[in-house]
């Protein structure tokens, strides 16, 4: 694409489709976010000269929910969605950026009906099903993918999908892991990392790790949530001694280091660090919001802790940002994950009651950062139900039934440890 433009500086269409390349990588990886965020504001600036088109739309869609006009882009998003209907790109992602998961579901089955083989509508649908508690419909769609697809990377994000996030069933997890036979992406880089980590298999996360990124040091980013355990572990003394050694030789930059040791951090409740790094002591709430990535949960963990030292001035800020995943946590009573604990805390929407029954209906678990509800005693993504009297009762029922069993090793007995 990049050579297209070259040779036709007026080639908007190439233009606009390598800026959603872009946009990919905050996902999938092969950008810094440097390089991500000048690319895409370059490009955007350079199609606005452009006439009209479906893409172009998109464009200024996803432009506008980066800069946090929200309205805007849901309207964008809509036209673009009427503008080229069939389109399999736009359908997609115009219908990710809906606000009501029914409304996501009608689509999605409608489109299935015109496009019956479309895998990015199977593998959603099985996100949605699961989502919205019906895994009767989840399951034949899983079955359809496993037959016409059977080496699909959709398809393995669909299973871990329901076998994770859903089931929590560490022992089908790794064995979908194990029988992957097709290309490896980075979804799957990421859980087969972390899943041998979650289920105590430290030397073969070890071995997959060391032999990848040999093949690429861009590989970096999509282990990072298995960093981030055996960081974990490395500093808990989890670690044999050669696996300590193996692990500090693993080949990734001082920054990455840096960023991961700085999130760590902010999980165990220490802002410090990343305040430090952002240089956001004594800012206020306006200038905060133009320093930080608010595309990254860095800056909302800190909003968080700062809320819970009495400055909610952050959190505040923040809100505008996050109107439509919160819609989306309250449809969905708490399924969706417990993100929305955090995140209904975060906008004072959270009750008591909805904390128990969150606990009860134990949510989905996060299949983008693999492992991360293992930090629920500290970390400020569960600061919401964290206000409930019976939090660490709660939160060790649910740690004793699902990390602790799978490997003693990654969470602290019955205790939050500092």
């Amino acid at each position: 694409m990049q050579q297209a433009i070259k040779l036709d500086p007026q080639f908007y269409l190439a233009k606009a489709q390598l800026y959603v390349v872009y946009t990919f990588g905050l996902q999938y990886g092969g950008f810094t976010a440097e390089v991500r965020q000048a690319e895409t504001e370059r490009l955007f600036w350079e199609l606005l000269a452009a006439p009209d088109f479906p893409l172009k739309t998109l464009v200024m869609a996803n432009q506008a929910e980066n800069n946090i006009k929200l309205a805007i882009s849901k309207i964008l998003f809509q036209q673009a969605y009427e503008q080229a209907p069939n389109d399999p790109l736009i359908q997609n992602i115009s219908t990710l950026r809906l606000d009501n998961y029914q409304d996501m579901i009608l689509r999605r089955e409608q489109i299935l009906k015109t496009n019956p083989q479309s895998q990015v509508n199977m593998s959603n649908l099985v996100y949605l099903y699961s989502v919205t508690e019906q895994p009767e419909k989840a399951q034949p769609l899983l079955s359809r993918m496993e037959r016409l697809f059977p080496d699909s990377s959709l398809n393995f994000v669909s299973n871990l999908y329901f076998s994770y996030a859903y089931q929590q069933d560490i022992k089908a997890t790794l064995a979908l892991v194990n029988d992957y036979r097709g290309e490896p992406s980075a979804d799957y880089r990421r859980a087969k990392s972390a899943v041998n980590i979650l289920s105590g298999n430290i030397d073969t996360a070890l071995d997959y790790m060391a032999k990848e990124l040999r093949q690429s040091p861009d590989y970096a980013e999509q282990f990072f949530n298995a960093f981030l355990l055996l960081l974990d572990l490395d500093k808990r003394g989890k670690l044999n001694e050669q696996q300590q050694q193996r692990y500090q030789q693993l080949a990734i930059s001082e920054s990455t280091k840096t960023e991961l040791l700085t999130y760590y951090k902010l999980l165990l409740g220490d802002e410090t660090l990343y305040e430090q790094q952002q240089q956001l002591a004594g800012v206020s709430a306006e200038e905060f919001m133009q320093r930080v990535d608010l595309n990254q949960a860095e800056p909302y963990d800190y909003a968080a802790i700062k809320k819970r030292q009495g400055d909610d001035s952050y959190a505040l800020a923040l809100q505008t940002s996050l109107a439509n995943a919160n819609s989306l946590c309250q449809q969905t009573q708490n399924k969706v994950s417990w993100f929305c604990a955090w995140l209904m805390d975060f906008t004072g929407d959270i009750s008591l009651q909805q904390t128990q029954s969150m606990f009860k209906r134990q949510p989905m678990l996060d299949t983008d950062l693999i492992g991360i509800e293992k930090f629920i005693l500290t970390a400020p993504a569960f600061y919401g139900m964290s206000q409930h009297p019976e939090f660490e009762q709660l939160a060790n029922d649910f740690l004793d039934n699902t990390f602790r069993k799978w490997n003693p090793d990654l969470v602290p007995e019955k205790a939050i440890e500092q």
